[in-house]
């Protein structure tokens, strides 16, 4: 519920969904959130309410509410990164896909590379054949860790693989990696 004002706007989350109006007076036991944000004239007056979300990233969006002349943006923020290390570490006992998906997350991110690259291990001990993404990947958080030896040699074996495979892409891939990592290793 809100309590409009003229220039600010109080915003509540309140347990009781019975209630059509804000109480008065508000029960504090029910009040999970209540903040206050400022409104702001709109250029062009709106006919019907308006509800959307704005400015969206993964840890953050905007509510925004319009009518007639005014508009207020309520902040969301989302506990993306401390969700998915829970579920991480969770997950990463029990199949080998999710410490895949939890490695590209780290290493995509470049966030946890370190866990990453233990992950990226793991992954490659737990599967018969390691494909030749498996060691593209590999030599890429290695790369990103300044592991340059290391990352030419994941690099090569992925490239290896992927010529046997016929994989076009991964082989033009792996030779730009190469030919960037052996640039900064030769005197």
């Amino acid at each position: 519920m809100t309590l409009p004002k003229k220039k600010t706007w109080n915003i509540y989350l309140y347990t009781d969904t019975q209630n059509f109006d804000i109480p008065d007076p508000i029960d504090s036991t029910k009040l999970i959130f209540l903040t206050t944000v400022e409104t702001h004239q709109l250029q062009e007056p709106e006919e019907t309410l308006v509800i959307n979300f704005y400015d969206i990233t993964e840890t953050s969006a905007s509510l925004g509410i319009s009518w007639e002349n005014t508009a207020v943006k309520i902040p969301i923020h989302f506990y993306t990164h401390e969700a998915m290390t829970k579920m991480i570490e969770k997950e990463m006992k029990q199949n080998v896909m999710d410490l895949n998906i939890a490695a590209a997350y780290y290493a995509q991110r470049n966030m946890e590379l370190d866990q990453a690259k233990k992950l990226q291990e793991i992954v490659m001990q737990l599967r018969d054949e390691p494909s030749a993404w498996a060691y593209h990947e590999y030599g890429i958080t290695l790369e990103k860790l300044n592991k340059n030896e290391e990352a030419i040699k994941a690099i090569g074996y992925s490239l290896q693989l992927a010529q046997e495979s016929n994989n076009d892409y991964l082989i033009q891939e792996n030779a730009k990696i190469l030919s960037r990592l052996k640039s900064r290793t030769d005197p």
